[in-house]
């Protein structure tokens, strides 16, 4: 009888030891590595030291989360980048760019997102395949295949019982020219992040991306903002607050060469019925516009342009 209960036992214990997951004995962040790679990705002369420094800082971020469990990380206060996280702290995405002698940017970064069987991290490494892109808009992509930016701020949406998430991001271009973009990303079973998604109203665009001129101001933002709805039992329209993604109606201006704001007209993307609505012309009052930074000047190596601090700090960790 003790010798089968031992045996039972024994056999609960093997089955334990062989399906727990097995993880690496937790390290420090190693802030020395990090902070000198970091220096190099900024200030080597050359374009392909300070991307090959970047994949290393990168490196360095993947060792770490390879060993927790925890989507804590303190990062120097030297290092600015952007860290970005949903409301309930189920993955995080750290982004970052640099410029090249050639005007161009190179962007690089991580999601690493937390399994809600086990607790563990899931890590997933951006590879910046931008230029490689012949539709950009269009496309469905992967972490192997995103499509390069900074992105300054994240909003969460829900359709039936899944959730997806709006990146809005920039891509400082070529010097001549500028980008923002609306990005979509989502989870699937294993979870691993899928960006683009068709559910622009009317548009079979799976990202949104704005192109205008190199020195010139285009705002880009999620916030609370007044829109004016259609009622079917009153002859005017009703004015309503909600979140929205708002943006500057861009025009194209030949004297410029690229396409420009026009002046305090607004448009914004509302989200109903499973999909992001364009709604022109919003009726906007917001107080704090005019206090807001131009974001004319594109930003130094390594930090957020201007008009987008106000709204995440880079080196905000949670």
């Amino acid at each position: 009888m003790k010798k089968t209960a031992y045996c039972a036992f024994l056999g609960l214990i093997i089955t334990i030891s062989i399906h727990a997951p097995v993880l690496a004995h937790k390290t420090d962040l190693k802030t020395d590595s990090l902070l000198k790679q970091w220096n190099i990705m900024l200030n080597s002369p050359s374009d392909s030291l300070q991307m090959a420094a970047s994949r290393k800082v990168k490196a360095i971020f993947h060792e770490y989360f390879n060993t927790t469990q925890d989507l804590h990380i303190d990062i120097p206060k030297e290092i600015k980048l952007s860290l970005l996280a949903p409301s309930d702290s189920t993955f995080i995405i750290l982004t970052w760019n640099i410029a090249l002698s050639s005007q161009g940017y190179y962007y690089d970064g991580l999601i690493v997102v937390k399994n809600k069987t086990d607790s563990y991290l899931s890590i997933f490494p951006l590879t910046d395949k931008s230029e490689e892109m012949r539709n950009p808009e269009m496309s469905i992509t992967n972490p192997d295949n995103w499509y390069g930016a900074l992105y300054y701020q994240l909003a969460e949406f829900k359709t039936g019982k899944d959730k997806f998430y709006v990146l809005l991001g920039w891509d400082g271009g070529n010097g001549i020219i500028q980008r923002k973009l609306i990005e979509i990303l989502h989870f699937n079973k294993d979870y691993s992040p899928q960006f683009g998604a068709k559910i622009f109203n009317q548009s079979p665009k799976a990202r949104i991306i704005f192109e205008y001129a190199s020195g010139s101001y285009f705002a880009l933002r999620y916030e609370k903002q007044y829109y004016r709805k259609r009622v079917w039992y009153k002859r005017k329209p009703v004015t309503e607050k909600a979140s929205m993604i708002v943006m500057n109606r861009l025009i194209y201006e030949p004297m410029v060469g690229a396409n420009v704001a026009v002046g305090n007209i607004l448009d914004a993307f509302l989200y109903a019925d499973g999909k992001l609505v364009l709604i022109k012309d919003i009726d906007a009052r917001n107080p704090s516009e005019k206090n807001r930074s131009s974001g004319k000047n594109p930003p130094q190596q390594g930090l957020l342009p201007s008009d987008e601090e106000s709204n995440k700090k880079p080196s905000e960790n949670f």
